[in-house]
């Protein structure tokens, strides 16, 4: 391998490392992070729907929720997902106006993740990239 593949190997090794390093410093942080109360705002619902990462049918909904941190207004999202057919529409009518508590970031406030790992029994999934 010449110089340039060595430079660009190197590239691509530290901006993983970096990378890797960010997603850990902040997984270790969100326990220290202060919390808010936030409303849920809106659900969508999905009965039956393929997901691409799993293999089955399955209902889920996505539920999207609103806090306030100094005046502002932030919004953030997670998923939940059952085998349970009806469970979607169900869940709808459950959460619509529900208050739960999410820890955010406080450098980047628009960062934030729900205190609670379960809703309604289920488990709670968040998609979380990097900021």
């Amino acid at each position: 391998m010449d110089a340039l593949g060595w430079y660009i190997l190197v590239c691509i090794v530290l901006t993983f490392a970096v990378l890797f390093h960010r997603r850990l410093r902040r997984t270790n942080s969100i326990p220290t992070w202060p919390s808010a109360v936030a409303l849920i705002t809106e659900i969508e619902s999905y009965a039956g729907a393929l997901l691409p990462r799993y293999t089955s049918t399955s209902d889920h909904c996505k539920v999207y929720y609103a806090f306030s941190v100094r005046g502002r207004t932030y919004e953030g999202w997670f998923v939940l997902m059952t085998p349970e057919h009806g469970f979607a529409d169900d869940t709808t009518d459950k959460l619509r106006g529900k208050e739960v508590m999410v820890r955010y970031n406080p450098k980047h406030p628009k960062d934030s993740v729900l205190v609670d790992r379960e809703i309604l029994g289920k488990t709670v999934m968040q998609n979380h990239g990097f900021i």
